[in-house]
C-alpha cells in the first residue's frame, strides 16, 4: 500500500557549544492509512527525506540519490529500522547529550523537550540500525549520526529526528 505523506515543516536545534551537535526534526502529515512498515516505506521514498544529505544542518540537495548522513540511500529500506520505546529514545537523547563532555545548556534542553521528546513520546518509535556496509565515501564527516522516526496515528503525523555530530 502506497502511503502519501505531507512535507508540514523541520526544526533544526544547534548546540552552539562547537561540538558541532545538532539536532533536525522533519514533520510530515498524513491520513492514518497503512501499517508502520508502509508508512517508512512512504517516507524513504519522500523527496524530503531523499534530498536530505544532513552533511551540515539545514542543507538539502534535489536529486541528491545517493547519501543520506552517512549512509547509501539506497541501502536504507523499511526492514532496517527497529522498534524503540519512548524510555529507550529519551535514553539516546540522554546519551548524546552527554557526548564530549558538553552539556547542553538549558534552553537547547528545552527546545528538544518541545520538539523531540513530548511528540516522542506518545508515538510509535524506531530507530535506523547502523549500517556498517552501507556507509558512503563522505560518511566519515559525521562523528555521530542517529535516526528516529515517530507514528502518531493520534495526530496523523510522522517525524523524522536526527541527532548528529559532524566534523
Amino acid at each position: 500500500m502506497g502511503v502519501a505523506l505531507e512535507y508540514v515543516g523541520e526544526t533544526v536545534i544547534g548546540f552552539d557549544d562547537d561540538s558541532y551537535r545538532w539536532f533536525s526534526v522533519k514533520r510530515f502529515g498524513w491520513d492514518c492509512r497503512g501499517d508502520d512498515s508502509d508508512v517508512l516505506a512512504g517516507l524513504i521514498g519522500h523527496p524530503q527525506y531523499r534530498w536530505d544529505t544532513y552533511m551540515e544542518p539545514g542543507t538539502e540537495w534535489p536529486d541528491s540519490d545517493s547519501a543520506h548522513g552517512p549512509y547509501e540511500l539506497d541501502a536504507i529500506t523499511p526492514a532496517g529500522f527497529e522498534p524503540v520505546s519512548p524510555d529507550g529514545v529519551a535514553a539516546q537523547v540522554e546519551e548524546f547529550y552527554g557526548l564530549f563532555d558538553r552539556p547542553p545548556r538549558p534552553e537547547v534542553r528545552a527546545q528538544v523537550d518541545a520538539a523531540v521528546l513530548a511528540p516522542l513520546a506518545s508515538a510509535g518509535c524506531y530507530q535506523l540500525r547502523h549500517l556498517p556496509d552501507a556507509v558512503h565515501a563522505n560518511g566519515c564527516v559525521f562523528l555521530e549520526f542517529r535516526e528516529l522516526v515517530a507514528i502518531s496515528r493520534a495526530d496523523g503525523a510522522v517525524l523524522i529526528v536526527i541527532m548528529a555530530a559532524d566534523l
